[in-house]
């Protein structure tokens, strides 16, 4: 958008008047290290081409002084804070279920999901709720610091290919519209892992059985993607239905879907972007 190329325009200027050097050295080499060394050791190394620019913050704060990002976006709209939010929900929620994760991107990735589920609706609600904004920054730093460790699963390869096919999409719109029908299918397979990210929402889920935990953690996700306005179908995105089919090739085309923790095929795809036509 020209709000996010304005940012990061006056971010790199910045970045030059402090640093030795173009902004695009910094992005492609590790000279950035000795530019911001004091700052937070939890940096994500791949900041400078993050997609949500909240995560500059902790990049550049021992550089750029009291400068924080995420005062910028007090005014941004509810459906692009929502948007933008649940895809750091899905970060931290699809390192945790990868095979590919470890006990560091466990910790992180699950303090993430617990700040999204807390704030982030508190965040759409009222843009100009700093300490909710604030929070989700640092969700999002370490949503980052999770799939840049661990990766991401099938939501994103699909997401990807919508985005690819439908421009007019948001990020988060493409993967809030096929998350619902993935829980579905997945949670049968890791339910240990379900429980644990539906008890961040609903604590009580400790004193069922696990399978039936891990059923109701998918409902207590749905019901968390209702109350940030992102439940959707695709005819609310205006992808037709006749193309789906060419949808879930277009899916398989990233290897996000190799990390998934249930296996899929292009038959399994197709019948999930079908399910994902009524909510």
């Amino acid at each position: 958008s020209a709000f996010r190329s304005a940012v990061l325009v006056a971010l790199c200027g910045a970045w030059t008047a402090v640093a030795d050097g173009l902004p695009g050295e910094y992005m492609v080499s590790r000279s950035w290290h000795v530019v911001h060394s004091g700052s937070s050791p939890l940096v994500n190394p791949a900041f400078a081409v993050e997609r949500d620019l909240t995560s500059l913050r902790y990049a550049g704060t021992s550089t750029l002084g009291e400068f924080s990002t995420h005062e910028l976006v007090l005014t941004v709209p509810g459906r692009v804070t929502a948007s933008t939010g649940f895809d750091v929900f899905a970060h931290a929620f699809e390192s945790f279920i990868t095979p590919n994760g470890s006990p560091y991107t466990d910790l992180i990735s699950l303090e993430a999901i617990r700040l999204t589920a807390a704030f982030l609706p508190r965040a759409v609600e009222d843009g100009s709720d700093l300490e909710a904004r604030t929070f989700i920054a640092w969700a999002d730093t370490l949503a980052g610091l999770s799939i840049a460790n661990a990766g991401v699963t099938l939501p994103h390869g699909i997401g990807m290919a919508i985005g690819g096919g439908y421009p007019h999409v948001q990020h988060g719109e493409a993967l809030a519209v096929v998350y619902p029908a993935i829980l579905r299918y997945t949670y049968e397979t890791v339910p240990d892992r379900f429980v644990r990210v539906g008890r961040l929402f609903d604590p009580t889920l400790d004193d069922l059985p696990e399978a039936e935990a891990a059923e109701k953690s998918c409902a207590q996700i749905e019901d968390f993607i209702k109350r940030i306005g992102m439940s959707l179908c695709f005819a609310d995105l205006n992808v037709p239905e006749e193309e789906l089919r060419d949808l879930a090739e277009a899916s398989l085309v990233l290897p996000d879907y190799k990390s998934h923790p249930r296996v899929v095929d292009l038959d399994a795809v197709y019948a999930l972007l079908k399910e994902s036509c009524r909510k």
